[in-house]
């Protein structure tokens, strides 16, 4: 996501709920944000933004660790395999796995192998009893498997490295916060100058909701 796309996010969770912006500097919230989703598309974190608008019952705006959770749940329902679907393949790879554990292995999803890991496992687990299976080896998968799944969202989507886009002199410290008439975000392009007024750009049109000064 560009920092003006993020700027658009910024600007529909300021329209939904107005009180977003108290005692928050425009550039650091905007540049903080940026940091966050930089490796998410835009499209992606609209649709977690209106799944929030659509059941938020309580009134307060989405943090970014909310609309993470909300994209992990679209992405795991529409792309991957859930825990119970990637344990009944890795079930029937077992099953086989006495003759043919390098075969079912072949078959199994990259998810799935990268908590296999090898045929000799599937082979091992082909000679465990059943109540082994069931109540020591299919516990142990489930937990891997979700675990496998959200380290590879956030190699996905999560910063893996530190931030270069934010000053290390003293920005936190030094932050300014702006007047409480001001509205939008900061547009990518520039910042306000010291004491000019912002404003807003029509939703509507598909503007960031801020016309640098």
């Amino acid at each position: 996501m560009t920092q003006d796309e993020t700027n658009k996010i910024l600007t529909m969770i300021t329209e939904m709920y107005p009180s977003f912006r108290k005692d928050r500097d425009p550039v650091l919230t905007s540049r903080l944000w940026h940091e966050l989703f930089k490796n998410v598309p835009y499209a992606s974190v609209r649709l977690a933004l209106m799944d929030f608008f659509a059941t938020d019952t309580k009134g307060f705006a989405p943090t970014p660790g909310a609309l993470f959770s909300l994209i992990r749940s679209r992405i795991e329902t529409e792309e991957e395999l859930s825990e119970m679907d990637a344990w009944a393949l890795t079930r029937k790879a077992i099953s086989r796995g006495t003759y043919y554990s390098r075969e079912e292995f072949g078959k199994l999803p990259a998810s799935v192998r990268a908590v296999v890991r090898t045929p000799e496992n599937i082979h091992a687990w082909a000679s465990m009893d059943e109540w082994q299976v069931q109540n020591s080896l299919a516990p142990w998968f489930l937990r891997a498997y979700k675990n496998r799944l959200e380290k590879d969202l956030q190699h996905r989507f999560l910063p893996q490295e530190t931030p270069s886009a934010l000053p290390e002199d003293g920005f936190f410290l030094q932050a300014r916060f702006p007047d409480k008439g001001k509205k939008g975000w900061l547009s990518s392009r520039s910042a306000p100058a010291e004491g000019k007024e912002t404003g807003s750009k029509d939703m509507k049109n598909g503007g960031s909701g801020f016309t640098p000064a």
